[in-house]
């Protein structure tokens, strides 16, 4: 999240920052994700893993996949939500939020 004097470059180089440090990067994303939610924590995962980093990629209980989400690359590295660490160093999420304008 950027402040008022924060640029959104110093934002993006603060996280990238953040997760070059962190020994693991917890990646989350709803409860029954939708294709949106699945693929960028998966895209995440993989970009990750790329650049030799550590990572776990998750989601709330019911953790279960819809099928015409079963061909997503990656879907196999998802760690139930058992293993997904309570107090992350880092952690990127594709949660949905509403705000109190939106309601």
């Amino acid at each position: 999240m950027t402040t008022d004097s924060e640029s959104v470059e110093d934002a993006l180089t603060r996280a990238a920052k953040a997760i070059d440090e962190a020994e693991l990067v917890a990646l989350a994303c709803h409860v029954a994700p939708d294709g949106d939610a699945l693929g960028s924590t998966l895209a995440l995962h993989h970009v990750l893993a790329a650049a030799g980093l550590q990572s776990i990629a998750s989601f709330p209980e019911p953790f279960t996949v819809a099928p015409h989400y079963r061909d997503l690359p990656g879907l196999d590295l998802l760690s139930h939500p058992d293993r997904f660490p309570v107090q992350p160093e880092v952690m990127a999420s594709s949660a949905r939020y509403s705000s109190a304008s939106s309601r």
